[in-house]
């Protein structure tokens, strides 16, 4: 798919509100989507590059964001902070700036996709620079419409107002499996990305748990007070609860250990030095 469909669809969810609406946008989305790229499609709708657990993130700042739509647009920057106190919105600027820049917007999603990938993984020495030249190069290649998403993206600020679980019933509704059905695999394999895959494969039979990857975890109902609790549950044991940090271990052997808290969240390894023995 080229990115400038996608970002058609894009602006469609966010000018609706309803969550049927928006429902049904997805749908048609995914429908359209080839199996080879649906989980880039999917990524990129919600505004990320790979599920919470592997900490993907671009991590632009406002100020950088600035220097790239200058470079890119050659103009200068002091331009481009005015248009973006006018406007408020970064996307908004890239939009008009692009506006005034030809383009033949020939770049698909997946090659979009590729490209931030590439940037959020590129650090160290010189890195800074190398992410203004790339994300530029980007800009450059997309049209106006497109470019108001892309420059959204990188900042975080894509906000579309859905979730996975809009992505679920998306999926359910283009598909025709039950949305409880997905939902219980993505709580063993917590990345929508790769569940959109499976479905549009018509291959979830093959989801796993995997050693690395956390599972989504049960969290408790609340109750108003101890006398439902009792009625509920019959008998009970009470114990004081102590602070504390709730975490998911994978261990395997020789060496692998990964760390997740129940939002899974990677905790570095430093965290507990003592697993290391």
């Amino acid at each position: 798919m080229q990115f400038k469909e996608f970002a058609t669809y894009l602006e469609k969810l966010e000018k609706t509100s309803s969550r049927l609406e928006i429902t049904k946008i997805l749908s048609e989305l995914f429908t359209k989507s080839s199996a080879s790229e649906i989980d880039k499609i999917v990524y990129l709708s919600l505004g990320m590059l790979a599920p919470s657990y592997e900490g993907v993130i671009l991590q632009i700042a406002e100020k950088m964001m600035i220097r790239i739509l200058a470079h890119a647009y050659n103009v200068p920057e002091e331009k481009v902070k005015a248009n973006y106190k006018k406007e408020g919105d970064i996307g908004n600027v890239a939009q008009e700036l692009s506006s005034s820049h030809k383009s033949d917007g020939n770049i698909t999603t997946t090659q979009v996709y590729e490209k931030l990938l590439d940037i959020a993984k590129d650090t160290g020495e010189g890195s800074q620079e190398r992410k203004v030249e790339k994300l530029s190069y980007i800009l450059t290649r997309v049209g106006p419409l497109s470019a108001r998403f892309v420059a959204r993206i990188p900042m975080g600020r894509l906000r579309l107002g859905f979730s996975e679980k809009t992505v679920i019933d998306a999926l359910s509704k283009e598909s025709g499996i039950e949305s409880s059905k997905i939902e219980e695999i993505y709580n063993i394999r917590p990345d929508i990305g790769y569940i959109a895959k499976l479905v549009k494969e018509k291959n979830l039979k093959n989801a796993k748990p995997e050693v690395g990857v956390p599972v989504v975890p049960m969290l408790a109902a609340r109750l108003n007070n101890t006398a439902d609790m009792i009625k509920k549950m019959g008998e009970v044991s009470v114990e004081p609860k102590f602070d504390g940090l709730r975490i998911f271990i994978h261990f395997r052997k020789p060496n692998f250990i990964r760390i997740f808290t129940r939002n899974m969240n990677v905790v570095p390894l430093e965290t507990f030095p003592e697993l290391k023995d």
